[in-house]
Order: C-alpha cells, then structure tokens, then sequence
C-alpha cells in the first residue's frame, strides 16, 4: 500500500499514466531490509518508474536490490535475470537512438529536467521537487546542460 502511494503521487507529479506494484515486486520490497528506512523505498520506486515504460513494475525494475530470495517466489513468465528479458527492438526503446546506438546518460538527464522544467510551468521549487533533488543541484544541472525554464533545448 505504501508503494503504491509513493508510486501514484511520483507518476502524477511528473505527468505520467499510473504504475502499480506487480505482486512479485510487492514480495520483493516486503523483503528488504530498507536500512534507509522510507526514503529508499521511495528512491527505489522512482528510480525503477523513471526507467521503465511499462504501467506495472517487476521485480526485474529494481537491480539495486539483491536477486530474489527463496521467500520470494516470482510468478511463471516473470523475468528475474536479464539474460531471461527479451530483446527489444531499438526504435521502440526511449533509451536508444533510430540506428540502434545508445542515448547517453546525460541526454536523457537532460531531456527529463527539460520535461520536469515543462511540467511544473518553470517552477524551480517544483522541478526540483519532483526530481528529488535540491534546487542548487537543479540550478548547476541547468547550467551545466544549458537549459531555461520551460524553453526546450531543441527549440533553442
């Protein structure tokens, strides 16, 4: 119920579709230690929302934690190893480019400020909230990546 909770309110601050908990991930999360307490918890489900695309969060969502313990049983047909997920085919991959190279890591931390910036009207106390980050490491990161509230680097 937790997770679900810190899921519905992340989707919704950035805009996105809602995303539950597939029941193997709730086992999995059940199972933690969570030294860090809820905000891990709440670090972990962002992490693996902003990753994914899909609308329901698997185990497979969550690398940081360790490889499913014999209390956590997953479901037939659930990929627990990366060797057991399917290719995917790199034009419907958001992390890959048209001609199948891969989009570098400070692209996409660029392009999701950007889209943050966007959402929350140019709001840096909201962006940066959103993000879970502070808003001085939302300003170095804007400067580093020459971006303005709610102008799109593209457009620029």
């Amino acid at each position: 119920a937790l997770a679900d909770h810190f899921c519905e309110a992340f989707t919704a601050s950035i805009g996105r579709a809602p995303v539950r908990c597939h029941p193997d991930t709730v086992n999995l999360l059940r199972g933690h230690d969570w030294p860090a307490n809820l905000r891990e918890l709440e670090e972990q489900l962002r992490a693996a929302i902003l990753m994914t695309n899909n609308p329901v969060l698997y185990p497979t969502d969550f690398p940081d934690l360790a490889a499913p313990s014999e209390n956590v049983r997953p479901s037939a047909g659930i990929p627990v190893s990366v060797d057991q997920i399917p290719p995917v085919s790199p034009a419907s991959d958001r992390f890959c480019r048209p001609d199948g190279t891969m989009v570098s890591l400070s692209e996409i931390e660029r392009d999701l400020i950007n889209y943050a910036l966007v959402k929350n009207s140019g709001s840096m106390a909201a962006t940066a909230r959103a993000l879970g980050i502070g808003r001085s490491t939302l300003y170095r990161k804007m400067e580093l990546y020459a971006l303005a509230p709610g102008i799109s680097p593209k457009a620029a």
